[in-house]
């Protein structure tokens, strides 16, 4: 059965506490502040660009996790889970450009 949604904040922490990283560390490979990686945890949504450099730093693909907790291993269908996932990126987008303009 595949999910709905998955709450990538809590799937780094979870691996970072799994491996004995400490918020500190993944703080420093990333250039940013502790309480940084703090707010990374509590979100539930974080963009490619977020998840590819958290990912590269912690040398661990992040976004192999979210497709095979979505139930999507097989290859070909990476590229329409993708497709949909920039397709609601940038209609959420196109959304709050419209609202800021009002």
């Amino acid at each position: 059965m595949k999910k709905e949604s998955i709450h990538i904040g809590s799937l780094i922490e979870k691996y970072i506490r799994q491996n004995g990283i400490n918020a500190s560390e993944l703080a420093r490979k990333l250039g940013m502040s502790r309480q940084n990686i703090y707010d990374i945890y509590k979100r539930d949504d974080l963009g490619v660009k977020e998840i590819l450099s958290i990912s590269k730093a912690l040398d661990h693909d992040f976004l192999r996790d979210i497709l095979e907790d979505f139930g999507y291993v097989d290859m070909d269908k990476l590229f329409d889970v993708m497709k949909k996932m920039l397709y609601d990126r940038l209609q959420e987008e196109l959304h709050e450009s419209c609202m800021a303009g009002k």
